[in-house]
C-alpha cells in the first residue's frame, strides 16, 4: 500500500505534471497513476482511497516528485 512504483509497466514517454489548480479526488483503486513519472510543482491536491494490496494513491512507473504546492494523502475532508 501507500506510494507504489510498478516496474512492470514503466513507459518512459508517459507523464503526469499538475502545476496549479485544485484536484480532490476519493478513488477506489489508484489515486493518480502513470506507467511513467509524476511530477507536482503546484496546486492543492486531496487524494483518499486505499492503500491496501496492490492500490495506491499514487502510482508510477519510474518516478514521482513533489517539489511545491499542497499535497495530501489522508482521509477525506472537504465537502
Amino acid at each position: 500500500g501507500g506510494w507504489g512504483q510498478d516496474m512492470f509497466d514503466v513507459d518512459t514517454n508517459a507523464y503526469i505534471h499538475i502545476f496549479g489548480g485544485s484536484l480532490q479526488m476519493d478513488a477506489s483503486g489508484d489515486g493518480i497513476d502513470s506507467n511513467g513519472s509524476i511530477e507536482i510543482s503546484g496546486g492543492k491536491i486531496y487524494l483518499s482511497g486505499p492503500s491496501t494490496g496492490d492500490n495506491s494513491v499514487l502510482d508510477y512507473g519510474s518516478e514521482a516528485t513533489i517539489s511545491g504546492g499542497f499535497f495530501s494523502d489522508g482521509p477525506k475532508f472537504w465537502s
